[in-house]
């Protein structure tokens, strides 16, 4: 019989990088969540992206009010600074610029409207 099976064995589990009885993360688990924040602010920014496409303004404005309502424990200074560099990084891949926002609205709004209206707007 296998001694992990036996009655009362226990395992003993790895320790976590938090502080079990506080429960607030230690200086190592700081650094992951950080560098984790930046890969869900990209990963948040090309969910918005794929729905639709958004201006710079646009997409800064949700992806911050999403962080705030995921209550992201990030200091302000550093989420507006992972924000803008996730958002340097959508417009050097080319996913974010003003012409697509542009051509985004024309397609969308050409089955409505004339194009006389289109190029008021």
């Amino acid at each position: 019989m296998d001694s992990s099976i036996r009655a009362g064995a226990t395992r003993k589990s790895a320790k976590t990088p938090t502080d079990t009885r506080t429960k607030t993360p230690t200086k190592t688990s700081t650094k992951r969540s950080a560098g984790r924040a930046a890969a869900t602010l990209r990963s948040r920014a090309i969910a918005f992206l794929a729905r639709r496409d958004f201006s710079r303004t646009e997409l800064h404005g949700r992806l911050l009010r999403d962080a705030h309502a995921r209550q992201v424990e990030t200091p302000q200074a550093e989420l507006l600074t992972e924000l803008d560099a996730a958002l340097d990084a959508m417009e050097a891949l080319g996913y974010l610029g003003e012409n697509r926002v542009v051509d985004s609205v024309v397609n969308r709004k050409s089955a409505k409207l004339g194009t006389a209206r289109i190029k008021q707007e």
